[in-house]
């Protein structure tokens, strides 16, 4: 049911219910009258909605009074349950732990190969080239064993996972945008837990399963990238932390679209709002935005698509006009896409196509929005599509996160900007050395170091974001010569240390030379060897340090980049 329609019929159930009264003082008024008479002209369908085109902008308006007020007199009569428990971080942790050992289980069982030994390109080319594929009675055994348990899983643990903002503090954020898990989704993930405290990860598995994903012609092998991608986190979820680096939860957003009320009306406000922006229009409903764009206003849409980019079709790099934009989606539907829900696709005009498309693209904006409320998180996005509709939605509407002093800009400007084309060599770090050095801290370390760089643009905002990035590529370049600096001093040392060893040392060498000198040296001839073979296992413990610090860490992922 669209936003005002959803209105509209509740005013009208309370109407019939009779707990909806006017005001005798209201009644009396003009507008009070004209209400009566309106609400008098309004006919149903005959499935039984409410004829939208019988309401006037009076009833509408009434309606959505009506929704708000009750809506808001519902949530302050109903408390929250919350379930306690001691120590609410290691339990957290624990069934974060139990979940990623659940999945493996899962994914040995499907694959017969661990996670980071899996060839998915091949996989998913044998899948693909061959729709009719008969997968493996083993696969199938192992969807049938484990679908259920990641389910009751998520039913067991939803609430301490969806709560874990009450006891987990310091700097978080929230993956989102997408509810796909992709290689680039790991790579912004390790990145992001270099520098923030907590990585929040709505689960992507659950909306293969939560619901039958009947547009998807290859639900199995989207599943499995989803648990393969996700496994790769596992060594961070095992180190020895005090706080976990991530936690994934459940959204349920795939059921919350179907069945809630309010993420329905929150997605259709987002909807409204931006279109109602980017056009130039006010929509009131969503039948009145496909409407106008399918009649008078179809170059105004067009014109749009193309002026503000506001279509970046599936697997491209960048946002596309028009009509490039929809000969490519129209490719993809035809690669992703179920064949009749492609064939039914087809069937509507172009401006509906590509207004479908850019649907997909806001719906993750309102759950990663939601998402960022619930956990008290800064929004991030691992993909440059779901950033650049961040910010259009941003422009378009007066973000509740901002107002709520949720959304820090520039802390959240600085964690985008290790995105950064230019500093792709962050994504060479291993995960393990990621999980070590968070063992240790470095997290923090790194945040405090890069801003020693960013302190200047404590006012930034994600819109100054290329001004960011050049700082926080300054200060990691700084860090690096920093390590450089630091390995010279450690060589020259030791350089100094071996060569005064040696050079004192010279006449006892000497005694191998003249046997005759060994009554006054005897074995001491060995002791300046065995003092340079001391300093060089200084010298190599010192190197190890330091190579195994953060900036060190640092330093051999930028060293992968070269080679």
């Amino acid at each position: 049911m669209s936003y005002i329609q959803t209105r509209v019929q509740f005013l009208f159930e309370k109407i019939e219910s009779g707990k909806f009264k006017i005001l005798e003082e209201f009644a009396k008024s003009e507008n009070g009258k004209q209400l009566m008479i309106d609400i008098s002209k309004v006919k149903r369908l005959e499935n039984g909605n409410i004829d939208l085109s019988t309401c006037s902008r009076l009833v509408k308006s009434t309606a959505k009074s009506v929704f708000f007020l009750s809506q808001n007199q519902e949530s302050e009569s109903t408390s929250a349950s919350v379930t306690l428990v001691k120590d609410p971080v290691m339990a957290i942790s624990q069934a974060t732990k139990s979940y990623f050992e659940l999945l493996e289980n899962f994914f040995i069982e499907t694959t017969g190969v661990k996670a980071d030994k899996f060839d998915f390109e091949e996989y998913r080319q044998k899948a693909t080239s061959d729709p009719n594929q008969t997968f493996s009675k083993r696969a199938f055994k192992a969807y049938n064993t484990y679908l259920p348990k990641i389910l009751e899983f998520h039913q067991k643990n939803s609430s301490l996972l969806l709560g874990a903002s009450k006891g987990i503090g310091g700097l978080k954020c929230v993956l989102g945008g997408t509810s796909r898990f992709t290689d680039a989704s790991f790579n912004g993930v390790r990145k992001f837990a270099l520098y923030a405290d907590t990585v929040f990860i709505p689960d992507p598995i659950l909306p293969f399963i939560e619901i039958e994903r009947s547009e998807e012609r290859f639900a199995i092998i989207e599943l499995m990238l989803a648990c393969r991608t996700l496994l790769l986190l596992k060594p961070l979820v095992d180190a020895n932390l005090s706080y976990p680096a991530i936690v994934v939860f459940p959204s349920w957003e795939k059921r919350l679209e179907i069945n809630d009320v309010a993420t329905q009306d929150g997605i259709s406000r987002l909807i409204l709002d931006f279109f109602s922006y980017y056009l130039n229009a006010t929509f009131e409903d969503e039948s009145e935005l496909v409407d106008y764009i399918t009649g008078n206003g179809k170059d105004v849409f067009i014109n749009a698509v193309n002026n503000y980019q506001l279509f970046w079709p599936p697997e491209e790099d960048t946002p596309l006009s028009f009509q490039s934009g929809l000969k490519v989606y129209k490719k993809w539907l035809k690669t992703w896409r179920g064949t009749q829900w492609t064939k039914d696709a087809f069937k509507l005009p172009p401006e509906l196509l590509i207004l479908n498309g850019i649907f997909e693209r806001l719906v993750p904006q309102f759950h990663v929005r939601d998402n960022a409320q619930a956990f008290i998180a800064q929004p991030l996005f691992s993909l440059s599509p779901n950033f650049h509709y961040f910010c259009l939605t941003s422009n378009a509407s007066n973000s509740q996160l901002g107002k709520s002093g949720i959304l820090n800009q520039s802390s959240q400007a600085v964690l985008q900007s290790l995105l950064d084309p230019k500093i792709a060599w962050l994504g060479n770090i291993p995960i393990r050395d990621i999980a070590k050095l968070r063992e240790e801290g470095c997290n923090e370390e790194f945040r405090r170091q890069l801003s020693l760089y960013t302190a200047e643009l404590h006012d930034a905002t994600y819109k100054d974001l290329d001004k960011i990035s050049n700082n926080v590529i300054r200060g990691l370049q700084s860090l690096l010569d920093k390590h450089d600096r630091e390995a010279r001093r450690i060589e020259e040392e030791y350089f100094k240390k071996h060569m005064t060893t040696l050079g004192t040392g010279i006449l006892t060498l000497a005694s191998s030379f003249f046997p005759f000198l060994d009554p006054l040296f005897g074995l001491a001839a060995l002791a300046p060897l065995g003092k340079v073979a001391g300093d060089l296992w200084n010298q190599a413990k010192d190197e190890t340090r330091l190579s195994q610090s953060l900036i060190g860490v640092l330093s051999q992922a930028t060293e992968k980049e070269k080679q």
